[in-house]
């Protein structure tokens, strides 16, 4: 079992009123999802899930006065790490100038295709169409 406590929620307080659960015993989340809502001399905060996980047990019940550090969850035995979320999109750059269009002395690394064309027959300093489908080109020019 793993256990998370009323985080430090800043300015000097030592302790927060549990006013609401967002989950129950038995309840799977997901890290980041709200777990309880609590509110301090200052504000109502909603301290979020450190992890993904199954919660085993409530350890404190609406209108209890909560300590910074004493424990608040507990959660069942288990792999607790953040796997992580993209958020937006992932851009993956072609390794070759023919299929981004970018100067050919700007590529610090050949492509596969211009590996195995420098490995081939072809006369250095020529540019041959060979097949290729390193970006998903069905063919290319490569200088080699």
């Amino acid at each position: 079992m793993t256990g998370f406590a009323l985080p430090d929620l800043g300015e000097g307080l030592q302790e927060a009123e549990l006013v609401d659960w967002h989950v129950a015993a038995g309840d799977h989340v997901v890290a980041d999802q709200p777990l309880v809502s609590v509110e301090t001399e200052k504000a109502v905060v909603e301290i979020p899930s450190p992890h993904s996980g199954r919660i085993l047990r409530l350890l404190a019940k609406r209108g209890d006065h909560v300590k910074v550090g004493a424990p608040l969850v507990e959660f069942e035995e288990g792999v607790h790490a953040d796997v992580g979320t993209v958020v937006g999109n992932l851009e993956i750059q072609p390794q070759h100038h023919a299929a981004t269009g970018a100067n050919p002395a700007t590529v610090t690394q050949p492509s596969p295709c211009q590996r195995r064309a420098a490995a081939s027959d072809v006369p250095a300093g020529t540019n041959r169409r060979l097949p290729c489908f390193c970006a998903g080109a069905a063919s290319m020019i490569v200088s080699v």
